[in-house]
């Protein structure tokens, strides 16, 4: 399974999202909770909601794409843990006897399907999880299906 995991953070409100995919790139999943303090927070909490979802389900191979290069950095341990995440640091060890991840960054505009969940979560106190996206969400899926290459404008 393909899942893609987003936070989203302003100083009123705070969610974040994800969203499931099969072998074929076909959403199964997507669910959008709110809860989360800090914008590092929220990335974190939405890959322990991702983890926690793949071992109720029995999924025991995952690739994860994050776009917090900093996340991605500590869970690959070339950047040092920082106590406020050590919670879904230590969740993500217990489940990694269990579900193998591979964990892959991807660049903010390649992870616009995540970021909409994520917004979404921000919106509302409700935890939402459905398995069929509404046309908004597919939209920002359609992208990845076409195989098109995300360009990113780099100033320098």
């Amino acid at each position: 399974m393909k899942i893609n995991t987003d936070g989203s953070w302003n100083p009123i409100s705070a969610g974040f999202g994800g969203v499931v995919r099969n072998d074929k790139g076909n959403c199964i999943m997507f669910f959008s909770p709110s809860s989360a303090t800090l914008a590092l927070e929220a990335e974190a909490h939405a890959i322990l909601m991702a983890v926690t979802i793949a071992a109720s389900l029995n999924w025991y191979n995952l690739e994860i794409e994050i776009d917090s290069k900093l996340l991605f950095d500590i869970l690959n341990s070339v950047k040092q843990e920082i106590w406020e995440i050590s919670y879904y640091i230590n969740c993500f060890k217990c489940f990694s006897s269990t579900i193998s991840v591979t964990w892959k960054f991807i660049h903010r505009k390649g992870n616009r399907a995540a970021n909409w969940a994520a917004q979404l979560g921000a919106t509302t106190s409700n935890v939402i999880v459905g398995t069929t996206p509404p046309s908004s969400l597919k939209v920002q899926m359609n992208g990845d299906s076409l195989n098109a290459p995300y360009v990113r404008n780099v100033d320098g």
